[in-house]
């Protein structure tokens, strides 16, 4: 058994020695997750169209310079701008400034590691290529920058693809441009894609998908644009399909494919879709999800083939579509505009519903409750269905008077009642107003309830006419408030000149009127005086 004095010498060793473990594990944190760089980043050479080569931190490659490569438009030698990279702060970071290359190899890949590749776009950005143009393996990639990138994919591959598991997420503040007629998807994540800013614009040509996710999409902002010509989807998802906010336009000009088609679960809760099957004889459903739907406050535009899609809005067999209040939906279908086997209307607001056979023969429900407006569409079939929410405004026209004295030169509250939706903007004519300057939110808790125009800030600042000032929702609901805006000021009346004569009252002194009187009673006496004498 040890000794007390042997056990009291070890406990103090350990002790010593604590601090100096503590320190060791902060500097050195073994086995602690961190996301590595690429290993290895390979771009075109810069003196010819050959196979990619690495390029390492700190280098740069200047294309203008080589003289060997064609630019966008096919001419040779024309080839321009420069690549650099760098691996600072452990991400690497690759920077497309004013490249415009034609190449038969692709513009770069990126194989090992797990974090992300940040492509930097400074101003426009022109590739041609025939083989996938931006390729990486277990990295992810993120667009960032103020310039643009087009990319026109021909022959094969895509225009940015990962492999193994790497997201692709777009947050640049300009336009990105792929043009895809090689038969891949122009975009296909292993992963997840992300949209949080910009302009994503895809053209595809080629006989596949145009976007794909083997993970999940979320479009938290910007917009996403698809023109797909082939029967393919226009985007193909694995995983869920998650929108906050910006906006997705899909067309579908093939004979077959869906718009936006998803395994997993569908959750719309902002932003706008637009998506349309343009091939008048296609069965594609230009929103489908083989898992639950669900819509919260979002403007969903969703238009089939009028005598062939099944329906512009479709789960499969046995799931659900759920429409909360807020949204603003458009959908035309052949059976049914909305599949309503297992539709839920929120029944908590008041709905408005247009349905017929197409827009132009649609007529108003009589139903306002949405339990009674499922069953209204089950039962007669209506292949066009336009459903919101009234947004209101109490009152909804108010006077200003310019006359101070007036008792309407006061500012002006106006309730609103959005109905589920959110107050966006408020515009008169085509100038939207500033809150804070124009007018001003007034809350409950944390909703505005109601906004108010103050006098000197804004009301003071209008001419003297009919103004019509539109309410904007998130939803794409409008409302008009009309604002007459007058001046009752009393217009002064004109002093009567006819008579020169001082009136009662008048304060005017009359000594130079009978100065004048006298001075000329004075004259006639000794003219008078004159003539006597004369004779």
């Amino acid at each position: 058994m040890m000794s007390l004095i042997k056990l009291k010498t070890i406990k103090r060793i350990f002790i010593g020695l604590l601090p100096l473990a503590i320190s060791l594990g902060m500097v050195f944190p073994g086995h602690v997750a961190q996301s590595v760089a690429p290993t290895t980043v390979s771009v075109l050479p810069a003196a010819a169209d050959g196979a990619l080569t690495q390029i390492t931190d700190g280098q740069s490659r200047d294309y203008a310079a080589s003289k060997g490569y064609k630019d966008s438009t096919g001419a040779a030698g024309a080839g321009r701008g420069k690549i650099s990279y760098s691996t600072k702060g452990g991400t690497g970071v690759l920077t497309l400034d004013h490249m415009n290359v034609t190449t038969d190899n692709g513009l770069m890949t990126a194989t090992g590691g797990d974090g992300y590749l940040e492509v930097v776009l400074v101003g426009p950005n022109l590739i041609t290529s025939n083989k996938s143009t931006i390729a990486l393996t277990s990295n992810n990639v993120r667009f960032s920058g103020t310039g643009t990138l087009t990319i026109s994919q021909n022959t094969a591959g895509s225009a940015i693809s990962t492999t193994t598991a790497g997201n692709i997420d777009f947050a640049t503040t300009a336009d990105i441009a792929l043009k895809q007629a090689a038969g891949s998807a122009a975009v296909s994540s292993a992963a997840d894609i992300t949209l949080t800013s910009g302009n994503v614009t895809v053209g595809q040509t080629g006989a596949a998908d145009a976007v794909t996710a083997a993970g999940n999409v979320a479009i938290n902002g910007g917009n996403l644009d698809i023109n797909q010509g082939t029967t393919n989807a226009a985007m193909k998802v694995t995983g869920t399909f998650n929108m906050t906010n910006g906006a997705v336009m899909t067309k579908n000009a093939g004979a077959t494919g869906n718009g936006i088609d998803t395994t997993g679960i569908m959750t719309i809760s902002g932003g706008m879709i637009d998506s349309s099957i343009t091939n008048a004889n296609s069965t594609g459903i230009p929103i489908y999800s083989a898992e639950d739907i669900t819509i919260s406050g979002a403007n969903v535009k969703a238009m089939g083939s009028a005598g062939h899609s099944p329906y512009g809005i479709s789960a499969a067999t046995g799931k659900n579509i759920i429409i909360n209040k807020g949204s603003a939906i458009e959908a035309l279908g052949n059976t049914n505009a909305i599949n309503p086997a297992h539709l839920t209307l929120d029944d908590t607001a008041a709905w408005t519903a247009m349905a017929g056979q197409t827009a132009s023969t649609a007529t108003k429900l009589t139903e306002t409750k949405g339990s009674d407006l499922v069953k209204a569409m089950a039962a007669n079939g209506h292949d066009y269905v336009r459903l919101y929410n009234e947004v209101t405004l109490e009152p909804k026209s108010s006077t200003f008077d310019k006359y101070t004295a007036s008792k309407d030169h006061t500012e002006i509250t106006v309730a609103v009642n959005p109905n589920g939706t959110a107050l966006s903007e408020i515009r008169l004519g085509n100038r939207p107003l500033q809150v804070g300057r124009d007018y001003v939110l007034n809350y409950n808790g944390t909703d505005p309830v109601s906004v108010t125009f103050q006098v000197r800030e804004y009301l003071e600042t209008l001419p003297v006419d009919r103004h019509i000032l539109t309410f904007n929702f998130n939803n794409g609901a409008t409302a008009d408030f009309v604002l007459n805006v007058v001046d009752t000021k009393p217009v002064e009346q004109p002093v009567n000149n006819k008579d020169n004569l001082p009136k009662t009252g008048d304060e005017t002194s009359i000594l130079p009127q009978i100065l004048l009187l006298t001075a000329g009673v004075f004259t006639i006496i000794i003219a008078t005086k004159k003539r006597v004498l004369s004779k």
